[in-house]
């Protein structure tokens, strides 16, 4: 190799060190780095995570930023006369955020493809809490629905600080009958709350040997006062029940 091929390798070698140099002190002397933030997609300040981290924290808490509904697939039974129920199981498996109020949509569709028939209700669910959502006596047989499809709308998650009181609802003097067709299940229910309750909606489950539940069956109470007394009833199918349950949901006001 020449001397001068090696002059120009040596130049060109010296030429990026002193760039790369240059470029250091300009770094230090005029780019500001960013401040850590919550958003910074970087593990920092006191994060237990990526951008989140306790409660109380700087950022908003893991618990917060990844809580989410957990449900299972939406189940339809008869009811007979060419109507039918659908319900699935919701919970909230967060001990400290909760949901005043939720929109959810149920898409019903044949077993051809196309939607028969849209659903749409709101509910409520407290930290911890576990329950069914049903839409109870549907104009479609069970011969028709090919599938349901369950959609949430968007959720506002609140601490339980901020939520209110939830409803303090007693049902008693639960009572089986069987009548013409049909097992009739009755009772009272007793608004236990300071606060008059919009919408009650009351449920009997029907379940079988295996605790499969055979039927689900409802009736709405609207403007349910406080400290007051309203009687139920409840119709079923009148099949062999192994047991049947009662659940209660007031809607959000």
């Amino acid at each position: 190799m020449n001397r001068f091929l090696k002059q120009l390798i040596y130049g060109i070698f010296y030429a990026i060190a002193l760039a790369g140099i240059g470029f250091g002190f300009y770094k230090l002397a005029f780019i500001k780095t960013a401040p850590p933030s919550c958003f910074d997609n970087i593990k920092n300040q006191d994060e237990t995570e990526i951008d989140c981290g306790a409660i109380g924290g700087k950022c908003a808490s893991c618990e917060f930023k990844n809580i989410k509904i957990n449900y299972a697939d939406v189940k339809a039974i008869s009811l007979g006369m060419d109507t039918s129920t659908i319900f699935l199981e919701v919970s909230n498996p967060s001990e400290n955020y909760g949901l005043k109020k939720f929109d959810y949509t149920f898409n019903i569709f044949s077993r051809f493809g196309p939607l028969i028939q849209s659903v749409q209700k709101q509910s409520s669910l407290y930290p911890g809490e576990k329950k069914y959502i049903i839409e109870s006596g549907l104009g479609v047989s069970i011969e028709s629905i090919g599938s349901v499809e369950f959609k949430l709308g968007d959720l506002n998650w609140e601490n339980i600080e901020n939520l209110p009181s939830k409803e303090d609802i007693r049902v008693s003097g639960i009572k089986e009958a069987d009548g013409q067709g049909a097992r009739i299940v009755s009772g009272k229910v007793l608004n236990n709350s300071n606060r008059m309750i919009r919408k009650l909606i009351l449920a009997a489950a029907g379940y079988d040997n295996s605790g499969g539940i055979l039927r689900f069956s409802t009736t709405e109470i609207e403007n349910v006062l406080p400290n007051k007394d309203y009687a139920w009833k409840i119709f079923l199918p009148k099949l062999s029940y192994k047991e049947i349950r009662v659940y209660e949901d007031a809607l959000p006001e």
